[in-house]
């Protein structure tokens, strides 16, 4: 066996594979996301894609710890990817965040207090919610802009990024 069949052999023994339901937050025109049926986003409404996430599970594979939520670096892996965007590249690399329950005495090592599946799940669907309002307001920013430039004769002298 060689060094690097080695190597990824413990890659993949200090990885947790958790399955999930992924549910991609869709992004509306402002104009639309204002009507009452589509105020806030629903899972129960969403389209559902079954997978795994596959997440380091040692202590310096951590990005960061904030004051809520840690991030670790991950792998996104559908049963069926889709067509485009996140999700669509089995094995994608994404950063997984996980709201964790900070307590008492706590020193900032895991493992994290995790909250239970009721509690995380609305604390995940607050943050969907936000996600969900930042998209259409972004996307309205970026329409404005591309609006303006279209219409102006002269081109700004630095590049106009869209994320």
């Amino acid at each position: 066996m060689s060094i690097k069949q080695r190597l990824s052999i413990l890659t993949v023994l200090k990885q947790t594979t958790q399955l999930i339901d992924f549910y991609p937050i869709p992004t509306l025109p402002f104009s639309d996301i204002v009507k009452p049926q589509y105020h806030s986003f629903d899972v129960a409404m969403a389209d559902l894609f079954p997978g795994q996430i596959r997440v380091e599970s040692n202590p310096q594979s951590l990005i960061g710890i904030g004051a809520f939520k840690t991030t670790q670096a991950a792998q996104l892996i559908l049963s069926s990817p889709l067509a485009s965007a996140l999700g669509s590249r089995l094995g994608q690399a994404v950063v997984a965040k996980r709201p964790y329950n900070r307590q008492e005495n706590f020193d900032g090592l895991p493992p994290f207090p995790c909250y239970t599946i009721h509690n995380e799940l609305a604390k995940l669907g607050r943050e969907a919610n936000i996600l969900y309002w930042a998209k259409a307001l972004l996307t309205m920013t970026y329409d404005f802009v591309d609006h303006v430039l279209a219409a102006s004769t002269e081109r700004p002298d630095f590049s106009i990024l869209h994320l």
